[in-house]
Order: C-alpha cells, then structure tokens, then sequence
C-alpha cells in the first residue's frame, strides 16, 4: 500500500493539529485483483471489461460495499445465469440481488433466475458487504498514533473473494463466465486525524435558474456545513470505524479464528 503510504505521509506533513483524536480509528483493506487481465483501477473503483459487457467494482465504504454494476455492450439482451452467478469469500459463496425494481421489493429483495439486460443499458447487483470482523495481528498496532500496516501475499491474504457470472444471449446460447477474483493485499490502522479532514461546504446557485429564481436561492446553508473528505485514494480499498471501546467482533491472522472482549480476563479470547 506505498500509494497510502504516500498520502498519508503528506497529509501529517501538512496537517497543523499537534493532537490525536482519542479511541477512533480506521481500518483500511486494500483490494488487488489476482488477475489483472481486462482490470484497470481507476479513480473511480476497479472496471472490467471484455467483449460484451463492462463491470465496475467500487469498494469504498464502511464493511466494503460489495455491490457491482455491469453494463451490456451489445446490441442483444444479455442475460445473466444466477443459478450459476455467486459472490464467493473465502471459499463461502453467496447469491446475488437485483437492485429494486418496484416498492415492495425495497425490503424483500428478490432474487430472480435470470436477470436480462437490454442492449446498451446497465443494471446493478447487490451484496451487503465485505468484511464486517476487524483484522488483529500481534505485528498490527491497533491503536497507533499515526498509522501501522501489514503487508499480505495472495496466500496469506485474511480476506478472498471473487464474483463469480455466467451469462449468455439466450435462445441455447453458450455461457460465458466471468470469475473476478481479488484478494486482501493490506491491512492499516490508521487515527482518524491522519486520514480524514473536514471542508466548510460551499452552496452554489444553479446555472440553469432564471434571474427571478435565483433571487431567492441561497448561495449558502443557513448554518456551517463541513463534508468528511479522505485523505489517501480510496479507488480500491474499503474501512472498517472502531475505537478501544468497539464491540465490533474480530478476525485473528488465521482463517477460522473470531475472537471477542473478555471482560472478566480483560483481553481477546477465541469465539466458539
């Protein structure tokens, strides 16, 4: 994660507070592609493409927002198999949603055979997150002053997970299959002063008003407004909040082991 490494270091060097905001942190998964065939990263998140359709991955949230969306190129309906269609991670495969299409699906997501496309037109597939455990490590500071990383290889990475389509044209057509895989390639901690900062926001008027309407339109809100703004490139990672008080439950360095607070021994046991 050099590019973090980068920013960050900028940031502190231009940052004027001398303090540490006490007991908040962010935990920042860095996301590379195994294969990065067909994969460009761009500011905008992670983007796919082959012969007949595009698919953009943006991971930047809290947990890691594991939603996609996939563009149908062609001048036919693409349709999508989510019989044979899984979010896998670490080995655990999930199905996919459709985004709602009418009211009664905005709480009950449903979940349909084949999903179709119409030429030139998008259609985007929904997962709730990520990662919800933190990563603890005996060689990850979880609570540094500045930051603290641990560097990871594909087969050591705590978190992997691909999305996994099969689609085709319809009519019998032959099924082509998609198998994106990314895992985990840095896990840093990093005190919220060195990774977020907050700018007064600023109301414009509308270009398109007329001279009546804007006469009435506020240039500015009634009270200070200041947007959270990220410090270091959030095009291929996603963050978890904690502090040293978190209930939030915990990943340890192997596959398997949840931890959780032991309020008796005062430190993290194994989870059964």
């Amino acid at each position: 994660m050099k590019k973090i490494f980068i920013l960050l270091a900028a940031a502190m060097m231009s940052c004027s507070c001398t303090s540490v905001i006490k007991y908040t942190y962010y935990q920042v998964y860095q996301a590379k592609p195994v294969n990065t065939e067909n994969m460009v990263t761009t500011q905008d998140g992670i983007k796919y493409e082959d012969e007949n359709c595009v698919i953009k991955y943006y991971f930047w949230a809290e947990e890691g927002n594991a939603n996609f969306s996939i563009y149908n190129k062609t001048d036919k309906v693409l349709c999508i198999d989510m019989n044979k269609s899984f979010f896998v991670q670490n080995g655990h495969a999930f199905n996919y949603y459709i985004e709602p299409q009418t009211l009664s699906e905005i709480d009950t997501p449903v979940l349909r055979p084949i999903i179709s496309i119409p030429p030139k037109a998008f259609r985007t597939l929904q997962l709730r997150h990520i990662c919800q455990n933190l990563y603890v490590d005996c060689d990850l500071d979880r609570f540094p002053k500045e930051y603290a990383e641990r560097i990871f290889e594909q087969h050591n990475s705590p978190i992997q997970f691909k999305y996994y389509l099969t689609y085709n044209f319809g009519d019998g057509t032959t099924d082509n299959v998609i198998d994106n895989a990314f895992y985990i390639s840095s896990v840093t901690n990093i005190a919220e002063p060195s990774i977020v900062e907050y700018q007064l926001r600023e109301m414009k008027p509308c270009k398109n008003l007329t001279n009546e309407a804007t006469k009435n339109y506020k240039t500015t809100y009634p009270e200070k407004v200041y947007d959270k703004i990220f410090r270091i490139n959030t095009s291929d990672c996603f963050y978890l909040i904690y502090d040293k008080y978190s209930t939030r439950r915990l990943y340890g360095p192997f596959e398997g082991d949840m931890l959780m607070y032991n309020e008796f021994y005062k430190g993290y046991t194994e989870r059964h």
